[in-house]
Parts: structure tokens; C-alpha cells; sequence
């Protein structure tokens, strides 16, 4: 039988399921103007802990591994970025269901994303202007 945990798979392959699916539940469910749930992460919260992924990840592929050795080395780093920011799996996953049913919150979430990270590659791109 088919078994599909998304647990089980690295955070930078969860944001990609939930991406794709995310359009797919823009026609199947629609838009709902409910309330988000307590135990599910803020826009705010979600984007600031997807920059901070999508960066580890980043860094991660300017090393000369294969594949199988930097999923090796990054799902530790995955389990650190949650465990310091207090994310357990179940708010998590939570987050991501609840995301997926609301795919217009998700494409703001996306936009903070977007421009969180346009700074900080304009922040870095000027401290080297600077440092030269």
C-alpha cells in the first residue's frame, strides 16, 4: 500500500509538495474566511522559519557533495532550525495542512519569503561593495 508521510522527507521537499499542491487546493477547496488555528504558525512565523531553511539549504549546495551526503547533513540542520524556534513535527504538519486549505495566505507567506530574502541578498551584496 502506498504510504506517504511528508515527516519523513527534508523540509526544503516539504515546501515543494505543499507549492505544488497549492494550487491544486486553490480550485478543489476554494478560499475560507475561517479563523487560523492557535497551534498553527503565523505568516510571519512560517516565512521567517522557510528563509531560514531555503539559506541552510543554500549554503549547503555551495559544497561539492552529492546528493545523498547533503540530505545527510542537512536534516540535522532541519531538526535544529525547528527545535530552536519550538516547531514539534505535529505543529508542523499542522501548518502546512492548514496552509494548503488557504493557498492565498500561503502565497503571502510566499511573498514575505520573496522579500526577506531580496534584503538580505541586497544586504550582502552591499557589504561587499563596501568591503572593497
Amino acid at each position: 500500500m502506498f504510504n506517504f508521510e511528508l515527516s519523513n522527507y527534508p523540509m526544503y521537499f516539504k515546501i515543494i509538495v505543499v507549492s505544488l499542491f497549492s494550487l491544486l487546493a486553490a480550485t478543489l477547496v476554494g478560499c475560507k474566511n475561517e479563523q487560523r488555528p492557535s497551534d498553527v504558525l503565523s505568516k510571519q512565523d512560517l516565512a521567517t522559519l522557510m528563509v531560514e531553511v531555503y539559506l541552510s539549504e543554500a549554503r549547503l549546495n555551495t559544497l561539492p557533495l552529492v546528493r545523498d551526503s547533503s540530505l545527510k547533513l542537512f536534516l540535522p540542520r532541519e531538526s535544529a532550525i525547528l527545535a530552536k524556534r519550538n516547531i514539534s513535527d505535529s505543529v508542523l504538519q499542522k501548518t502546512y495542512s492548514y496552509y494548503l486549505a488557504h493557498p492565498d495566505d500561503f502565497n503571502e507567506v510566499y511573498d514575505i519569503v520573496i522579500d526577506s530574502l531580496t534584503v538580505i541578498e541586497k544586504r550582502k551584496t552591499d557589504e561587499t561593495l563596501i568591503k572593497k
